[in-house]
């Protein structure tokens, strides 16, 4: 959406933002990009059927520690993200307000 002196104005209350719904700014240089992202961690086969508490409880623990880093992965991920759109919408801003920033 623009404000006044054309300046693009974005909120995200959530991630998954597409370029279709960044409006006019997805026909303006938008360039795709290429996601990598950490594969979720596989839920041990023991969960469902458990043989042996003993060494379902190691591939639990394994389990549960894998979840935390990939939790914290996706932390950082989003804060780098979200630090660097609004850089981005900022830059836009300032220019669009023909203001120095």
């Amino acid at each position: 959406m623009l404000g006044r002196n054309g300046a693009l104005l974005l909120a995200i209350g959530m991630l998954g933002l597409g370029a279709a719904q960044l409006g006019a700014a997805s026909s303006i240089n938008y360039m795709p990009v290429k996601f990598e992202i950490a594969q979720r961690p596989a839920k041990p086969a023991c969960a469902g059927e458990i043989d042996s508490v003993e060494s379902c409880r190691n591939a639990i623990e394994r389990y549960s520690d894998e979840v935390r880093r990939y939790l914290d992965y996706l932390d950082k991920e989003t804060s780098e993200a979200l630090r660097e759109h609004n850089a981005a919408v900022n830059a836009f801003n300032c220019k669009a307000s023909g203001t120095r920033c």
